[in-house]
């Protein structure tokens, strides 16, 4: 066993180099993502990423997705529970200063490296490896693809254009926002407690347990 560890509300611990899937509680994953916030803590009034998982999860069961899809859809970030939700435009400044020193190496040493193998080592470093290592062992303990199925990434972006929209006080501002339609529902954050029941009860009801 590792030294390096996660203490979780209900007493496991993860290990955020060697996960056991064994180790994961769906308690401490509803726990954690209720009171976890979306874009980095930005929205007004709170909202959590729990909820946006229970809503993504909803919307695709209302469009009469297959069951597995619905289950990927309600656990997309769960891992976030042990790693936390890193904004995107934040990794990929990561990934680029990753890749910038890694080519500044191979410049300096005169070393045989193609971009393809640069880019495997950009994302096998940093917060990509242990969020890589939390996703599949997610995957692992609850029986959901380590591929998100393409309903669900789709999902995914609408949903963020959605929670934008109706969310910050900014709205979408600036370049690399997905081109595509939210959703047209209303969303009414729920406080922390009622994200996390609501996270449990659909997690029932999804036969994830």
């Amino acid at each position: 066993m590792s030294n390096i560890y996660i203490q979780t509300a209900y007493g496991s611990r993860y290990e955020p180099f060697s996960p056991d899937p064994d180790q994961i509680v769906l308690k401490d994953v509803a726990h954690a993502l209720s009171n976890l916030c979306r874009f980095t803590g930005h929205p007004d009034p709170y909202y959590s990423v729990a909820q946006h998982c229970v809503l993504m999860a909803r919307e695709l069961r209302d469009q009469g997705r297959d069951p597995m899809t619905v289950r990927a859809a309600l656990l997309h970030d769960a891992h976030e529970a042990f790693v936390g939700d890193m904004a995107s435009p934040l990794k990929r400044a990561i990934r680029e200063e990753i890749r910038h020193m890694l080519l500044g190496l191979v410049r300096s040493e005169n070393l045989d490296f193609t971009g393809i193998e640069i880019e495997t080592l950009v994302r096998s470093t940093g917060y990509d490896a242990t969020e890589s290592k939390a996703y599949e062992a997610i995957a692992k303990r609850f029986a959901v693809p380590r591929k998100l199925p393409d309903y669900v990434k789709e999902a995914d972006l609408r949903m963020l254009i959605t929670e934008a929209r109706q969310l910050m006080y900014g709205g979408m501002k600036g370049d690399g926002w997905p081109d595509m339609y939210g959703y047209d529902f209303k969303i009414y954050p729920w406080i922390p407690e009622r994200a996390r029941l609501e996270f449990l009860q659909e997690a029932n009801r999804c036969d994830v347990y």
